[in-house]
């Protein structure tokens, strides 16, 4: 099981910031220091996004109510 799958998934369930807005399903968000490609609901930069998945090195985000706490 690759390491960078592990990884993560140990983010499901956790919130982070958007750095570059989720536009038409995709864009980034940050992970303590290290930027991870997002594809979920359109969030725009500086937008909280809720963690719900994994697929190879993309995480799968929804919107999120609740502020980020730096979890990385």
């Amino acid at each position: 099981r690759p390491i960078l799958h592990e990884r993560a998934e140990a983010y499901i369930g956790k919130t982070f910031v958007v750095i570059e807005a989720i536009e038409n399903g995709k864009g980034r968000i940050s992970v303590g220091d290290t930027l991870w490609i997002a594809e979920g609901d359109d969030c725009a930069e500086g937008g909280t996004v809720k963690v719900v998945g994994s697929q190879g090195n993309v995480l799968l985000t929804t919107t999120a109510l609740e502020s980020p706490v730096d979890q990385a």
